[in-house]
């Protein structure tokens, strides 16, 4: 996909000048980020409404679910245009899930992304935090999309990776100002961890949960 050859090219392409300074201070900026948009949501009682928002009102919930997991957890690629709930038995190979569950955490089960042959299927214990937002979300998702995907166009069906991608952007523009893109957050994310001497378990670890090889991060923070 076109989001993923851009994010190659990103990496190998060496030195350059990136959109942000400091990465540090910016992925402070974008841990809380989530916090402006759920006052957002609270003033204009968005989630008293249930079923009956509207798309922009969607959106706006969208934008708090997307920032709470940029947030809370492993910064992916675009997995998060196919994730869905899913609730019971065992869900179908081969897709990216919300595990609903009555105990215990739910989890973010992922098998459709671009490593995949790497590094198989990823299951991450969701926050607290991000569950509380995504149970508030999930009547309202079930309402308008049968399938329960999380991320959904203006015809109420999933988002393709490509409009996530712009979905992305638009979110960055909105809440911070910022010409950003998921590929970006991913660059801040690792240049921020990556800028001190980093432990060898440390940096598997990360680049495991973001799905990419430890070279490439040691590429992506080049200075």
């Amino acid at each position: 996909m076109k989001a993923d050859k851009d994010y190659t090219a990103f990496l190998v392409s060496g030195k350059r000048k990136r959109p942000y300074k400091n990465a540090d201070k910016q992925w402070t900026m974008i841990r809380g980020l989530w916090k402006k948009v759920s006052s957002i949501v609270s003033t204009q009682k968005i989630f008293q409404r249930g079923e009956s928002v509207n798309q922009q009102e969607y959106r706006t919930l969208m934008a708090l679910a997307y920032l709470k997991f940029v947030s809370d957890m492993p910064v992916r690629r675009l997995e998060y245009a196919s994730t869905r709930f899913w609730e019971g038995k065992d869900p179908p190979e081969g897709g990216n899930y919300i595990l609903v569950k009555k105990r215990g955490p739910w989890v973010w089960s992922i098998s459709e992304y671009k490593t995949f042959k790497t590094f198989g299927k990823q299951e991450f214990p969701i926050t607290t935090g991000l569950r509380t937002i995504l149970t508030k979300i999930r009547p309202i998702t079930k309402a308008k999309n049968n399938d329960e995907y999380l991320f959904l166009n203006s015809r109420w069906r999933n988002m393709s990776r490509d409009l996530f991608s712009k979905f992305v952007g638009s979110v960055f523009r909105t809440y911070a100002g910022k010409p950003w893109t998921q590929n970006t957050i991913r660059s801040i994310k690792v240049s921020s961890v990556w800028k001190d001497s980093i432990k060898t378990i440390d940096a598997l670890r990360i680049s495991e949960e973001m799905a990419h090889d430890p070279r490439t991060a040691m590429i992506h923070y080049r200075n």
